[in-house]
């Protein structure tokens, strides 16, 4: 269901810029031209499946926005300390998110516009310490699960500033920034 509703939105935006994109009025849905970025916070409601030695994984984490003229990447990050040392060497787990989608806007004005984003991207965490070897360690440090993301960023955006949601198969989240149009 979700992949057809991408492919419709993908079909009607190009027609829409190819019948309306030589024209001088801009169109109500056309191709985010922008390039901005910003800061948030983004909760994973869905754990992930196993844990470490009865510790899980982090789940409130940092974001980040990057727009680069119609393109979107987000990346999500936070560190937990295990409580385990090696060697005089923290244990920690750490949670990472990437995403990336193409970027549309919405409206008219010049203005007040809105920013409608479908993106994919995958989810991980892993075990690592300060030392950077993994001599004395409980178990194999590394990648130790991954999982596929699929969702929207829905933004406001008012001249210069933006403040947007995003929510997708794992996680929802905040975010606020500056973009500017190009």
């Amino acid at each position: 269901m979700k992949r057809v509703f991408l492919i419709i939105l993908f079909i009607i935006v190009t027609v829409n810029n190819v019948v309306y994109g030589q024209k001088s009025d801009r169109s109500f849905l056309s191709w985010n031209k922008a390039v901005g970025i910003g800061v948030g916070y983004t909760n994973m409601f869905q754990k992930f499946i196993s844990d470490y030695e009865g510790v899980s994984a982090p789940q409130n984490l940092v974001h980040f926005d990057l727009m680069i003229y119609g393109v979107y990447a987000g990346i999500d990050a936070m560190v937990k300390d295990t409580g385990y040392d090696v060697y005089g060497y923290s244990e920690k787990l750490s949670t990472w998110a990437f995403k990336i989608g193409p970027s549309f806007r919405l409206g008219k004005s010049d203005r007040w516009r809105f920013i409608l984003t479908p993106y994919v991207g995958a989810t991980f965490y892993t075990l690592f310490d300060g030392s950077n070897n993994s001599i004395g360690a409980r178990d194999e440090y590394g990648v130790k699960e991954t999982k596929f993301l699929g969702g929207y960023r829905i933004a406001a955006a008012y001249d210069w500033y933006y403040f947007s949601l995003h929510f997708s198969t794992r996680e929802y989240g905040v975010s606020f920034g500056v973009e500017f149009e190009l």
